[in-house]
């Protein structure tokens, strides 16, 4: 007996289900009946739905010969009985197997049921060959989810249906996910934790079948994936076989490194597996495809990372460094490309350029959010001082007072920002060697010019007489700071609601910065320029460059020295001027508010909401110039959010419909603890003093109406490392550039533009304002950069800018092509350029990871960076053919599919 009760079956609800379908099949019992069913009545089974004919099935579970005789007792004849007994079938004698069906005890076929559970008619032969021990079918049945197991396609259950649909349900596997989807997986916090879930739940017969399906995925890299599949070793799949894969590619001159540390891996992941060369190479190719894949997705980037630094730590463990440092992939391989950078940085080399290329092409360059690498920004600061340095002309004339102030707008701003960018420093000390050498040169050509222009101000820039030359004459509008009121201020004003936005203390430097985060923020406001122009304006300080000189003149419109009710007097005549009653300025106080969860004060967001009762506002943020006292405006990379108030007042002013007008009252030189304090008795700032002693080495001496301090003749500090005070983090008053030029920047919403149509008299949108030499995602700035004809007849936003070098010159061979000139004429009007196209397509081809930052499409195009969409639109109906994404954008970046690319025009890869 007690052998009979260990011999006899457990069975499920759907085992019983499965039996009594089979017996309704045959359609002898159709109106149901009592089945007897040879199991262990410990099973504890019901069976929730009908049978297939609509019978309820009631199942009995009987311990004896009596309880079998009771329960047929019982049976009030209607639907299904089912007896579920283990007791031989001589004990119950012949009067109760003939009120069986069949007159006998039946055992169910495990497959049945899994088959019941699936809605299959059919077993593939293959799963039947696996399964022949009943575990394996009964696990699947036991594990069936509450809403039940994906129906097997076509009606017959197959070994990929049942193991995905495990996979998929127990395991946390996408759906359809194939090899590199399955390592992937592998790769995931949770993997380790569902299987061991899943060998609790199902016991080793399913888990061991399900992970067997799952390293078949791999093809002939099946045997070590399972290797460590079944053994829990999920983590290391990828790492090893990357790193093995990574050994097996080395260097013809790391050979024997490679190989020794190849002998260790293999030991150490695969001990006893008698891994084959076929299957390492099959593992090692399937792992670098999954990396790539991580890659490419912006939400796997930060996991492959993770990856990837496990495995460079996988090749130090096995003694190969050497090769995790030649590669084009492991970190280790971006931190040598990384001090091949400095060293060539440290020596002006001509390689830099090639060396850029290696970094960026490494696929770990770009970085992810707060894991960006803080080496990326500096590095690329002195990538871009050395194109400005090699491409500035071999000798410089002075120029005027308005070709220097223009200089420093379009150019030296952008160096200034570079400088300070890669003065912070980085850990790496070659990268940071190379850093400091050109800085050191940037600064030392800096001097130059801040010399040349301290000269041209002390003799143009000091008279209220002469002409400076505006808009009407050259590309790049310039005036006195005390002039804006009425050249820029009143005239907008009269047109349209204003906001008047003074950044105390910004320079042209921290405005290139302020200004790109602006107008790249969800391309809300669109730049304007002078019509006759295609450069930003800018205007010179009151002398010396001090507060209360420069800011009262700007809000006075006329030469003047005093405080903020002096600024609050001189506001209100400019409103009067631009017929917007008395106008409304906030200083540093009135813009803060007292109410927690707050941005702005209630006063200043309802005066800039009311567009009726004040037409004109103005707001003065400290931020910038607060930071020269108390933090390092030098480390600082200033945008919207660093500026206290300037998201939320922008948001207001974008809200409300007005145009906005930025600028500063000066600005500002940085501390680099590398110059002197000058001894001076009389001074007005740190940078500006009496002219008791005549202006020496690094000075200048002005002399003039627009000089508001000692008389009317200062001495101006020029050399940023010369002070007259204590030790701050930065300074103002002086007479260099950094100083005296301030932005002024004029914003509309982008809303309240058509196509390039504006409505303010005067004004025009801006194309990029950032330098050729500025723009990394070129392989090299050219030597001479021209510039677009100014509303050029016949000339587009979208047409041409320079032609790539001959070696990169793939795009032309794309637009020759039968196939785009198909693609064109199927897009209707299009107005971007073929050359364009060409151009955009090598610029992407010679770009890491074939993708470049939107404003660097804007840079290539000579557009505005809110068209980058709009263009992105066009380009696409003219590459993606059929719908096929040979170009898409990945957030803000432009991404170009090189492969796909080269097979839908027919050309080579």
């Amino acid at each position: 007996m007690a052998a009979d009760l260990l011999t006899a079956p457990r069975v499920t609800g759907a085992a019983v289900a499965a039996v009594v379908a089979k017996v309704e099949a045959t359609g002898r019992h159709r109106n149901g009946g009592v089945l007897g069913i040879r199991a262990d009545p410990t099973s504890n089974v019901t069976v929730a739905r009908s049978s297939p004919a609509g019978h309820r099935i009631t199942v009995e579970a009987c311990y004896s010969t009596l309880a079998v005789w009771d329960a047929l007792h019982r049976w009030d004849g209607t639907g299904w009985l089912v007896v579920l007994t283990d007791r031989p079938e001589d004990d119950l004698g012949s009067g109760t197997l003939a009120r069986l069906v069949d007159h006998r005890l039946l055992t169910p076929d495990p497959w049945e049921a899994a088959m019941q559970v699936f809605g299959a008619r059919t077993l593939q032969r293959a799963l039947l060959a696996e399964g022949r021990q009943a575990e394996l079918p009964t696990q699947l049945v036991a594990l069936t989810p509450e809403d039940g197991w994906p129906t097997a396609p076509g009606g017959v259950l197959t070994r990929e249906h049942a193991y995905a649909s495990v996979a998929v349900k127990y395991l946390g596997l996408p759906l359809g996910a194939d090899a590199p989807g399955i390592l992937e997986w592998t790769a995931r916090p949770e993997a380790v934790a569902a299987v061991s879930t899943l060998r609790a739940q199902a016991q080793d017969a399913l888990t061991d079948a399900v992970l067997g399906w799952l390293a078949d995925q791999a093809g002939p890299a099946r045997r070590p994936i399972l290797h460590l599949l079944g053994r829990g070793r999920l983590p290391e799949i990828l790492p090893a076989g990357l790193a093995l894969h990574q050994l097996r590619r080395a260097a013809r001159e790391l050979r024997e490194e490679a190989k020794v540390a190849e002998v260790r891996l293999t030991e150490r992941v695969w001990s006893g597996l008698g891994l084959r060369p076929e299957e390492a190479e099959a593992l090692g190719t399937l792992c670098e495809i999954t990396v790539q894949e991580l890659l490419a997705r912006t939400a796997t980037q930060e996991t492959c990372e993770r990856l990837l630094d496990r495995t460079d730590r996988v090749l130090t463990e096995v003694s190969a460094p050497t090769v995790a440092r030649r590669s084009g992939l492991l970190p280790s391989g971006l931190d040598a490309a990384y001090d091949r950078l400095g060293r060539a940085l440290a020596g002006g080399a001509e390689d830099v350029e090639n060396v850029w290329s290696e970094v960026q092409k490494h696929p770990l360059a770009q970085g992810i959010g707060e894991h960006a690498d803080p080496r990326r920004a500096p590095a690329q600061a002195g990538v871009r001082i050395t194109r400005w340095l090699a491409h500035l002309a071999e000798s410089e004339a002075p120029g005027t007072l308005v070709s220097l102030t223009r200089r420093q707008t379009a150019d030296d701003a952008w160096v200034d920002a570079a400088v300070n960018i890669a003065a912070r420093g980085v850990e790496s000390t070659e990268l940071a060697s190379g850093l400091e050498a050109m800085v050191r040169r940037a600064l030392e050509q800096r001097r130059l010019h801040d010399r040349d222009f301290a000269c041209a101000v002390a003799d143009e820039g000091t008279d209220v007489g002469r002409s400076l030359c505006g808009s009407d004459q050259g590309d790049g509008a310039v005036w006195r700071i005390e002039e804006l009121a009425r050249e820029v201020v009143v005239p907008i004003a009269r047109e349209r609601p204003t906001l008047v936005l003074l950044l105390d203390g910004m320079s042209t430097g921290a405005a290139t910065q302020v200004l790109s985060s602006v107008t790249q923020r969800g391309a809300q406001w669109t730049e304007l320029v002078p019509a006759g122009s295609t450069r930003r304006a800018s205007a010179l300080a009151v002398l010396p460059s001090l507060t209360e000189h420069s800011r009262t003149s700007f809000f006075c419109g006329r030469l003047a020295t005093g405080g903020q009710s002096d600024e609050r007097v001189g506001f209100t005549e400019i409103a009067r001027a631009a017929g917007r009653g008395n106008g409304t300025l906030f200083h540093k106080a009135g813009l803060d508010t007292r109410r927690a969860g707050f941005e702005l004060s209630q006063d200043v967001a309802d005066a800039i909401a009311d567009v009726q009762r004040h037409p004109l506002v103005g707001c003065v943020l400290n931020t910038i110039d607060d930071a020269l006292d108390r933090s390092d405006p030098g480390g600082t990379v200033w945008n919207e959010e660093l500026v206290k108030h300037l998201r939320p007042v922008l948001a207001a002013a974008q809200a409300a419909g007005r145009a906005v007008i930025i600028t500063a009252d000066h600005g500002h030189v940085v501390e680099r603890r590398t110059g002197e304090k000058q001894a001076a008795t009389d001074v007005s700032s740190a940078r500006s003093r009496a002219a008791e002693n005549p202006a020496g080495e690094g000075e200048v001496l002005v002399s003039g109406p627009r000089v508001l301090s000692h008389g009317g003749s200062a001495v101006l500090a020029v050399d940023e490392g010369l002070r007259y005070s204590t030790l701050k983090a930065g300074y103002h008053g002086g007479g260099s550039p950094a100083e005296v030029v301030v932005p002024v920047v004029v914003l509309i919403p982008t809303a309240t533009v058509t196509g390039d149509e504006v409505r303010l008299a005067g004004w025009k949108p801006a194309p990029t304002q950032v330098p050729v030499w500025w723009d990394l995602a070129r392989a090299g700035a050219p030597s001479v950069v021209p510039e677009p004809a100014v509303d050029a007849p016949g000339q587009g936003a979208f047409e041409l800018f320079e032609t790539p070098p001959a070696a990169q010159a793939v795009g032309p061979t794309v637009v020759a092509t039968e196939r785009y000139a198909a693609q064109r004429q199927i897009a209707g009007r299009v107005t971007l350029a073929d050359d364009a196209v060409a151009g955009l397509i090598d610029a992407l081809l010679g770009a890491g990871g074939q993708r470049v930052p939107a404003s660097a499409v804007a840079s290539l195009l000579r557009i505005p960076e809110q068209r980058v969409q709009f263009a992105v639109g066009q380009l696409q109906k003219l590459l993606n053919v059929e719908g096929y994404s040979v170009v898409r954008m990945d957030g803000g970046m432009l991404v170009l599919d090189a492969p796909l690319l080269a097979q839908q025009f027919g050309i080579p890869a």
